[in-house]
């Protein structure tokens, strides 16, 4: 087992990353889409788990989320408000009610807000989001057996690093 301080990050320094959790039709993929006209950097997937799965592969600076996608929205947002590999990216929830949560206080929007105010107010979060994220140390983590590299990236993630962890050279050849 080794952990190499100094490994690349899924994104580049410096530049925010937003992935947007919707139907293709939705509002918040239309604020997506004007993020990405304005320059940033978005991913959409059009199930709630796909967009999990993406969440823990691109680490984003920001997700916007719509629970009411599919029937397993709200169960998402669960996954991305308390599973170690997604619990410290800021979550943003387009619903006419915000839901509790159990994990992180999760920006709420209304559906029905003008998509060019949504894409300003979330503009400066990634703002704010890119900053940070650059700031923060990256350790990558190679080992074999992953409960062993999941707790370690739990304790590392907890104390504030950027974490990218993988099974093997080869894979983080890939």
């Amino acid at each position: 087992m080794r952990v190499l301080p100094g490994a690349t990050a899924a994104q580049p320094a410096g530049q925010a990353h937003l992935l947007v959790i919707a139907a293709p039709e939705s509002a918040a993929t239309a604020v997506g889409e004007l993020l990405r006209a304005r320059g940033h950097q978005v991913s959409f997937a059009a199930q709630s788990e796909r967009g999990v799965d993406l969440a823990r592969a691109v680490r984003p600076t920001l997700v916007l989320l719509d629970p009411a996608l599919d029937e397993r929205g709200e169960l998402a947002r669960h996954v991305l408000e308390e599973d170690p590999d997604t619990k410290g990216m800021q979550l943003a929830v387009m619903a006419l009610e915000p839901s509790p949560t159990a994990g992180q206080q999760a920006l709420s929007l209304a559906p029905n807000l003008a998509p060019e105010q949504a894409a300003e107010m979330l503009e400066h979060v990634l703002a704010g989001g890119a900053r940070k994220q650059a700031q923060r140390p990256h350790i990558l983590i190679v080992d074999d057996e992953p409960e062993i590299a999941g707790l370690m990236a739990l304790q590392f993630t907890d104390e504030g690093y950027q974490i990218t962890t993988v099974q093997s050279g080869t894979e983080l050849l890939r």
